[in-house]
């Protein structure tokens, strides 16, 4: 990252779990006026020092790169100047420590957090959206990309109708989703069946146009795409289909995983 990127402070208010596997994260104070209602269901990249840290101005001014951690923005309180980020923890806890330049930024800042504590952020910056052109649509997310997910299904128009999964470690990680009646929901639970299994299991609505919106881990990614581009021959035009992240895999190593895959994509011209 370079200097001239614009950084923003913001201040934790408080956290709170919103389900067993989700750590929601209430911000306000320093930056927040250069947020607003529009930044709901775009991003933001948390800065970390290779060491855990927040207080990343060392760095910038030895010229060197922050850690940087991805998160959807869930919420915007207009009254209370503050925005929410909810976390999917990955069987992490607070008394895990930060392993230097590998993993655990993120979660164990999060699940550690008080109020009055600052975090160094870049963004918001907004997510790529679903095609609108199908006739039906699917709606795929982990609890990594729940929030981004609730956004797009915002987006859809008040007929739409299709199916919208969601991968959930217990049933009690299932929150409620905002959306149009014709679509129905389906909650998978992780440790019974994956994800890409859930999607073959759907009834297929042939000979019509289906728009997609998936984001969840890579390798599941990987095989949901396989299925709907390769075996259902959906167009990839009406499709977005991107991992969050890589079971085992830091965010750092999954981001050289997804460069290669993309461009191995390119050079098979699909």
């Amino acid at each position: 990252m370079k200097q001239a990127v614009s950084r923003k402070t913001l201040v934790v208010q408080n956290t709170d779990k919103v389900t067993p596997n989700m750590l929601r994260i209430t911000l306000g104070g320093g930056d927040i006026d250069q947020f607003s209602t529009e930044s709901v269901g775009q991003y933001i990249k948390f800065l970390f020092t290779p060491s855990g840290s927040t207080d990343v101005e060392a760095l910038f001014a030895q010229g060197q790169k922050p850690m940087m951690r991805t998160f959807t923005i869930s919420g915007y309180d207009e009254k209370a100047k503050a925005v929410t980020i909810d976390m999917a923890l990955h069987d992490v806890d607070a008394s895990v420590s930060v392993e230097p330049g590998i993993g655990g930024y993120a979660s164990v800042w999060a699940l550690n957090a008080k109020a009055g504590d600052t975090i160094s952020v870049v963004g918001p910056k907004a997510i790529q959206g679903i095609p609108l052109e199908g006739e039906h649509y699917l709606l795929i997310a982990d609890m990594t990309s729940l929030t981004a997910m609730a956004a797009k299904l915002a987006e859809l128009p008040t007929h739409a109708k299709g199916h919208v999964v969601i991968d959930v470690p217990s049933e009690q990680d299932a929150q409620p989703l905002p959306r149009p009646e014709g679509m129905e929901l389906v909650v998978n639970v992780s440790s019974k069946q994956s994800l890409s299994d859930a999607i073959k299991a759907l009834p297929w609505q042939e000979n019509s146009d289906i728009a997609v919106w998936c984001a969840c881990e890579f390798s599941q990614m990987r095989e949901i795409r396989r299925y709907i581009n390769s075996d259902k021959g959906v167009d990839r035009k009406l499709c977005y289909l991107s991992s969050y992240w890589k079971q085992g895999v830091t965010e750092d190593g999954h981001k050289v995983l997804k460069r290669e895959d993309n461009a191995a994509l390119e050079q098979e011209g699909q």
